[in-house]
């Protein structure tokens, strides 16, 4: 699954995140409101936004007779849900984006900070299993944007790049099933001691 398209949907939600991280915390604020005001909406339907998906954009990654590309669209949700997740939190204090915690690993880090009862596992896996059951792009981010609220509310961070390639690839039906996969054994896979490491 590493190609170019890959390399430049992952570079391009780092840069994005990277360049939030240098801005005073006034711009962040007002970026990160318009990017919230954003969530629900197709790429480039908000002009408010076309500077901060479209700006030095590879042209290759942009969409076509005025459809969004699969790359937008991954960026997009990537960034979006990322000022959904950051809600409440100073980026210089407590960033909701992390390394390395794939979709799958934060919902197993949401089932452990409940109440360790079967009915959370349930309720968590449900919810987890509806995204992973969307078979479109509108579904798939409807479905994401239920889900980061939960992961706010308790603290848990995301790889937004990681979760940008994820996306990407979720809309491909050649390699959806390895990212469902992927999500599947990292949610099943954590155990305590490794969720206690990523706090």
């Amino acid at each position: 699954m590493k190609n170019e398209k890959e390399k430049s949907v992952f570079s391009v939600t780092v840069e994005r995140i990277r360049k939030l991280h240098h801005m005073d915390i006034s711009s962040q604020k007002a970026i990160l409101a318009k990017l919230r005001h954003g969530i629900g909406l197709i790429p480039g339907e908000d002009p408010n936004l076309w500077g901060i998906l479209f700006e030095e954009l590879p042209k290759e990654m942009l969409g076509r007779y005025g459809k969004p590309s699969k790359e937008e669209w991954a960026i997009y949700n990537a960034l979006t849900l990322y000022a959904l997740h950051q809600q409440g939190n100073e980026m210089s204090t407590k960033d909701m984006n992390q390394k390395g915690i794939s979709l799958g690993k934060a919902a197993s880090m949401l089932v452990q900070s409940g109440d360790g009862s079967d009915g959370n596992r349930e309720r968590i896996s449900r919810r987890f299993n509806q995204i992973a059951l969307a078979d479109d792009i509108e579904t798939l981010s409807y479905y994401l944007r239920t889900f980061i609220p939960m992961l706010r509310a308790n603290k848990i961070p995301l790889d937004y790049p990681m979760l940008a390639n994820d996306i990407f690839y979720y809309q491909f039906e050649t390699s959806r099933h390895q990212i469902k996969l992927k999500w599947g054994q990292d949610f099943y896979s954590l155990s305590k001691e490794e969720i206690e490491d990523e706090k």
